[in-house]
């Protein structure tokens, strides 16, 4: 779908379900893509960070100090909305570097608009997660591109000694966020439940921090059936997550996520409806890891 000429952005409008040219309209598509190329990296990574439950026990989590065996590997999923393209998200393992003189696991997310929509709004964000060697979250980072340049809008730093997550902007601390239990980032974690065995009937539970706000999100395993893919028809198992935020259901979203039912754990589809339609997001690139194959670096 192209349109062409002034009243191009009033058109599209109009074609997603819009009074003609209303500014409450163009405000709804901002909303929704501020949440959009947020919620991707989250419900892709971050929900992924999950300490798993079978029954009401906790598993711990798997601890890892050598090279992860997922470095190298890459993600890259195009994003439809109601059936139009408009965004594509790629995820990164960097594996091991250093930060601030500390070797760390870094893990990126990278998403932005593309298609008819960005005649309206257009937006490239960065999400990028360091863990400790011991696989537990140390620092998220959000960065938007403007002007040509990125810049960093936000950070979380993890202190578990102290039980807080401090959340700075411009260079100074916002916010102090009290965590009595094990909390995440909305980045780092997709390594742990690709490492389990994601067996229908399997539940899981995690505690996450998005900006100021701290969230638990649960998730259900299923049987997901077999799908055609871009790396041919794979046998898959369907995680159902579930938001919520002081103990009630964040909104009324429905989310589905299929993972390849193997030891790789690849998120090959998604499915979204929430407060502004439906969304899906399907694989269409995958580069395995370097100790499968050659390196590889964000796009």
């Amino acid at each position: 779908m192209v349109f062409h000429g002034k009243n191009s952005k009033t058109r599209y409008i109009r074609r997603i379900g819009w009074r003609k040219g209303t500014a409450a309209g163009i405000r709804q598509v901002i909303t929704f893509y501020n949440s959009l190329v947020k919620a991707l990296p989250a419900i892709f990574i971050g929900l992924c960070l999950v300490t798993a439950v079978k029954g009401a026990s906790l598993q711990p989590a798997m601890k890892a100090k050598t090279v992860p065996a997922s470095s190298g590997e890459r993600l890259d999923l195009l994003v439809y909305w109601t059936g139009i393209k408009v965004g594509r998200v790629s995820i990164v393992d960097h594996g091991l570097v250093t930060l601030r003189d500390k070797p760390c696991h870094k893990l990126e997310a990278y998403a932005r608009t593309i298609g008819p929509i960005e005649k309206i709004y257009k937006t490239k964000r960065r999400y990028f997660g360091y863990l400790t060697l011991n696989e537990d979250s140390w620092i998220f980072e959000e960065w938007k591109k403007k002007k040509r340049k990125w810049r960093m809008e936000e950070w979380l730093g993890f202190f578990p000694a102290e039980k807080v997550v401090r959340r700075y902007k411009k260079g100074k601390v916002r916010n102090v966020v009290k965590t009595p239990y094990e909390v995440y980032g909305p980045v780092g974690a997709i390594q742990y439940l690709r490492s389990r065995d994601l067996q229908p009937g399997d539940r899981y539970r995690v505690n996450v921090i998005e900006g100021k706000e701290r969230y638990v999100a649960t998730a259900e395993v299923a049987e997901g059936g077999i799908l055609d893919t871009i790396i041919g028809p794979v046998s898959t198992r369907v995680v159902t997550p579930r938001i919520f935020w002081k103990g009630k259901p964040l909104g009324k979203r429905m989310v589905k996520i299929w993972f390849t039912d193997d030891q790789r754990k690849i998120p090959v589809k998604l499915y979204g409806d929430i407060e502004f339609g439906n969304f899906t997001a399907e694989l269409n690139g995958y580069q395995a890891p370097d100790s499968e194959s050659g390196s590889t670096s964000p796009g």
